[in-house]
């Protein structure tokens, strides 16, 4: 159908009623000063001159205004003639209804506004794609990032957020969070002293981070689970490995299962049966993997936003930051900053936390104990500045150290909080089971971090 010649949607006779209300009614004025954000709302450019000027003279005025107010205003700056006079502002306040039904007709404006910006963003997002030096990746997430904001913000704001509406969230953050006993501000990762310290996954950039084989994947995988496990959807892009992997490894973990044991099919009775009735379990997951190796940054953002549209996505987590790309950037490590950026922003854009694996730069291999700090972070600083917390995996046990009373550490990992913006920085042992690669709560006598957040270590590290 050709629409070029058709008019965009609008209802010119509501822009009146609300026009004319305003003029009439200051609870009237009221409700537009809140609803109406953007001028644009109006079609008819007259009805935008108007109501800037109603804007005008209320702010000026004694808080008395009628027609008489606002000719005069728009007389002032020049444009009384340009909305067809006196008459026609006079015109307005006659077809007032009434102020109860302001909030009503704006609705109404807003989606005429709303049709509008659609078939605008599409018709640009059409002349776009003639131009075949963008990348089309980059083009899609253009298009789905314009295309959602107008799914979740019907008018554009001016990006001001009143004292009132935030305080307002504190509050109602603090009694969610009582009611979930007090203990965690955001999701359960499923391991006891790590929501401890971190009060929960909340909105944010989280980094996990170690050396090979140390069980960067394992954690996220344990944590993605749980929260799963807890009705969040996950979306779990897998760079590294399929998504049989991905299963194999969550079934090894469910099962308490040997990974090779598994892979083989050398299984007792017992575990077959442990194995099925964990396969319902898993099966039944709000998990969506994704396991294409050549992904972007800006793919993995387009991909997370359709989902989000689908279901209530609870948790991002890409394993790992190094193997995605990032469009621009001379070097890996802008490549990098714009990879962490772009997480970030999509963590920030869906307000969902983003935990991310890291590969740790080959310095760590220079230092005797080979226990990780945040400048071990492979390729870039802006992942350490852009973390809202970054986790690092050590085994004590592999560098030959003992528990504070020369106890072995084998079967037990530490996690280290290596920063947190808004918490306190701590280490916390784990219990570690290699043959599956699964973490777990330590029994109760091992919770011996002090107050600061300190896991007592021995000297020799």
């Amino acid at each position: 159908m050709d629409i070029s010649d058709r008019l965009p949607p609008q209802a010119v006779e509501v822009e009146q009623a609300v026009l004319g209300a305003m003029l009439t009614y200051s609870e009237a004025r009221h409700i537009g000063a809140r609803e109406i954000l953007d001028p644009a709302v109006f079609y008819d450019r007259r009805h935008i001159l108007i109501w800037r000027a109603i804007l005008r003279a209320e702010e000026e005025g004694d808080g008395e205004l009628d027609y008489n107010t606002v000719a005069d205003e728009l007389s002032r700056v020049g444009q009384l003639d340009e909305v067809g006079g006196s008459l026609y502002v006079a015109d307005l306040a006659i077809r007032s209804s009434g102020w109860h039904v302001t909030e009503r007709h704006i609705g109404i404006l807003k989606e005429k506004f709303r049709r509008r910006r659609l078939i605008e963003e599409t018709a640009a997002a059409a002349q776009q794609a003639y131009d075949e030096s963008v990348p089309l990746d980059q083009l899609l997430d253009r298009v789905d990032e314009r295309l959602l904001s107008l799914a979740d913000r019907p008018v554009q704001t001016d990006g001001f957020l009143p004292a009132e509406d935030l305080v307002s969230q504190v509050v109602s953050d603090a009694e969610a969070a009582q009611a979930r006993g007090g203990n965690l501000a955001g999701l359960d990762t499923g391991l006891r002293d790590l929501n401890f310290w971190t009060g929960g996954l909340e909105p944010g950039l989280y980094i996990c981070a170690g050396r090979p084989s140390e069980g960067k994947t394992a954690l996220v995988l344990r944590i993605a689970r749980h929260v799963a496990g807890e009705g969040h959807p996950v979306a779990l892009f897998s760079l590294e490995m399929n998504g049989l992997s991905v299963m194999r490894r969550l079934v090894s973990q469910e099962c308490r299962l040997n990974l090779r044991k598994l892979r083989l099919g050398q299984l007792t009775q017992d575990e077959w049966i442990s194995l099925a009735r964990t396969a319902g379990t898993l099966a039944a997951l709000p998990l969506h993997i994704h396991e294409r190796t050549d992904l972007t940054v800006t793919a993995t953002r387009s991909l997370s936003r359709q989902l989000k549209q689908r279901c209530k996505l609870g948790l991002v987590v890409v394993d790992y930051i190094q193997l995605l790309a990032a469009d621009g950037g001379d070097t890996r490590e802008q490549e990098v900053a714009r990879i962490s950026r772009g997480l970030k922003a999509l963590s920030h854009e869906l307000s969902v936390p983003v935990l991310a694996v890291s590969q740790l730069s080959r310095t760590i291999e220079a230092r005797t104990k080979k226990r990780p700090q945040l400048s071990d972070l492979r390729e870039s600083g802006q992942l350490e500045q852009d973390a809202d917390a970054v986790l690092f995996i050590y085994h004590g046990h592999k560098m030959g150290l003992k528990g504070p009373n020369g106890e072995s550490l084998e079967g037990t990992a530490e996690i280290i909080l290596g920063k947190q913006r808004n918490g306190p920085v701590a280490s916390f042992p784990v219990a570690w089971d290699e043959g599956c690669a699964r973490f777990d709560d330590l029994a109760p006598e091992w919770l011996c971090a002090d107050e600061a957040g300190t896991y007592p270590r021995h000297d020799n590290e």
